[in-house]
């Protein structure tokens, strides 16, 4: 009986030595490039800003990454976004046009049922990836309107290095982001 234990406590700990270990999860969020104005006491106009699509690929919780040459995929379980992308995307982008907006009396929300607001920004996100070492690019199509005229579309892409870890992949896509406010500002500021 006690050569029989000993064997199988021997053979268990041989297996628990050879156990897969799994690596951490790590959380990610992205942040505004800018930090929001405060609101002028009366603000003179409202936006409202909605993401209304984004890839299939991309809605998900790991953080979706593309190899060096772009055409594979790349998706580690242990990196993942600590939000739902979409919300995230908007929460920024929303932060970043207040932040630019506030100093002529502008305020940008999310757009929700029910929400009144002078102006409107619609955005579909067809590109939101990079990989560490190498390149982050943020492709969408996005217009602007007040809530009864009809939407003009433009296309929008950019990229940035990304260094070399996740870390600093999820910062140049914030970046990005905060790029594509300021565009969308000016064209805003033009109306």
């Amino acid at each position: 009986m006690k050569r029989t234990t000993a064997l199988a406590a021997a053979l268990f700990l041989a297996f628990a030595g050879c156990a897969p270990h799994s690596e951490p999860i790590r959380y990610y969020v992205l942040s505004a490039g800018q930090m929001p104005a405060t609101a002028a006491a009366k603000a003179e106009y409202s936006v409202a800003l909605a993401v209304i699509d984004i890839p299939q690929y991309l809605n998900r919780q790991q953080i979706v990454m593309r190899d060096a040459a772009g055409v594979e995929m790349h998706i580690d379980n242990s990196v993942r976004w600590g939000e739902n992308l979409r919300s995230g995307i908007t929460n920024v982008l929303c932060a970043d046009l207040t932040a630019r907006l506030a100093p002529g009396g502008g305020y940008v929300v999310p757009m929700a049922p029910g929400t009144t607001a002078e102006s409107r920004v619609l955005v579909e996100i067809r590109k939101f990836e990079g990989v560490p070492g190498g390149t982050s690019v943020f492709s969408a199509i996005w217009s602007t309107g007040d809530r009864d005229s009809a939407q003009q579309r433009r296309s929008y892409t950019a990229s940035l290095p990304s260094g070399d870890t996740e870390e600093s992949l999820v910062k140049s896509l914030s970046k990005l982001l905060d790029d594509f406010s300021a565009a969308i500002a000016a064209e805003i500021a033009r109306k």
